[in-house]
This record gives C-alpha cells, sequence and structure tokens, in this order.
C-alpha cells in the first residue's frame, strides 16, 4: 500500500510531457508483451503442425507399405520355420535326391564340421561327383536339392563337357553344405528366433533359388 502511495505521488509531481513519456514507455511495453507472446504461440503451433504433418506423412506411409511389410514377415517366418528343421545325413539327403532324378552319384565326401557365425551355426559339407550326366537330370538333381525344407545349398560347381558327346557332361565338384542352429543353454524361443533374424544376411545366388543364410561367404 505504501509502495502505490508512493507510486502515485511520484506521478502527480511529474510534469505533463514526463507522464506522457512515461504513458508512452508503458504503452510501448505492453504492445511488446503482446507481439512476444504472438511470436512465441506462432512457434508453438508451427512445431505441432510440423509434427502432425511427419505423423500423418508416417501413418500414410506405414498403411501403403502395409501388404509389402506383411510379405516380408511372411518371409521371415519361413525362414526361421526351415532353420527349426535341423537337416539330416547329408550322405542319405543326396542319395535320396540322386534316386529322385535318376541319378548316379559316383564319389561322395563329407568335410569336417566347422562353427561360423561366432559358434551360432554349424556348417556341414559333401562333395560329390558325376561322370557322364546330361542337363536336364543334372537340373532335376539340383532342384531336388533346392527344394528340400530345411537350409541347404549348393556352394561350389565345377562342371566340365565330356570330348565329343551332346549333351553329356563331367561334375568333377559340387559342395552341398547345410546349416544347423546351435541351441545355446538357457535360450528361450523368443532370443532363438530373434537371433536367427539377425544373423541372415541376404548373398548371391549362383545356382537355385535365393534364401537367406548365415554370413560365411557361402551362396546359394
Amino acid at each position: 500500500m505504501a509502495a502505490t502511495d508512493s507510486l502515485r505521488t511520484a506521478i502527480n509531481g511529474m510534469t505533463p510531457k514526463d507522464r506522457k513519456q512515461l504513458a508512452l514507455f508503458g504503452a510501448v511495453l505492453v504492445l511488446g508483451l503482446v507481439f512476444g507472446l504472438w511470436v512465441l504461440s506462432a512457434a508453438l503451433l508451427s512445431g505441432l503442425e510440423e509434427q502432425r504433418a511427419a505423423t500423418l506423412d508416417a501413418l500414410r506411409v506405414i498403411r501403403s507399405e502395409r501388404a509389402r511389410i506383411r510379405q516380408r514377415q511372411q518371409q521371415r517366418a519361413q525362414v526361421l520355420a526351415r532353420y527349426e528343421q535341423r537337416a539330416p545325413a547329408l550322405g542319405s539327403f543326396i542319395e535320396q535326391a540322386a534316386r529322385a532324378a535318376e541319378v548316379t552319384v559316383t564319389e561322395t565326401n563329407d568335410r569336417p564340421v566347422q562353427r561360423v557365425d561366432s559358434g551360432r551355426f554349424e556348417r556341414r559339407s559333401t562333395s560329390i561327383r558325376l561322370r557322364s550326366i546330361n542337363l536336364q537330370k543334372l537340373v532335376a538333381f539340383m532342384a531336388q536339392i533346392d527344394n528340400a525344407p530345411f537350409p541347404v545349398a549348393i556352394t561350389t560347381l565345377r562342371l566340365r563337357k565330356r570330348f565329343n558327346e551332346s549333351n553329356n557332361y563331367d561334375v568333377d565338384e559340387m559342395v552341398i553344405t547345410t546349416f544347423d542352429r546351435v541351441r545355446r543353454a538357457g535360450e528361450s524361443r523368443t532370443e532363438r528366433d530373434g537371433g536367427v533374424g539377425r544373423g541372415l544376411t541376404p548373398v548371391a545366388v549362383p545356382v537355385g533359388g535365393g534364401v537367406a543364410v548365415p554370413s560365411t561367404g557361402a551362396t546359394r
């Protein structure tokens, strides 16, 4: 109250010119505060509008990509399902595929089992030879391998045409490889599935169809 009385007394003691200047200063101060509040509110509204536009764009992208996302999820589920099924002994598998394609395997050589991808997979490989085979039967044999329900790949193929014989070839080397998940103690299904998804790298395919395999340099 005393401060208000002192301010009133000071104003009453001013000359008319000083009072006008004080009123003008007050008006400028009020206008400055109003302008500052307007700028602040405009900036806040602009930020909210940009955030709203970005959210709408993201929703549009998700809506337009829904079918592709669903397809990728299905492909990933198919890959995970293949790794859940352990491959049988490659010798018996190759023999069955050769019988179905009416092909005779002349030589089979199992290679040492190797741990790959930081020990998360075991790679088993078998090298075979085929003699005097035509392309139709060779393709049928490779299709039998490619259609296996577990992860298997033809990682090496060396083919040689037989001298002076039409459509007759020798397969000097065909390496058939499969990958087995290494089950770790206490590993949950979620961790197992997630690990497979992160451990897969799409690679080039020289023969057969494409499939994701562990990033070991092998191709399918």
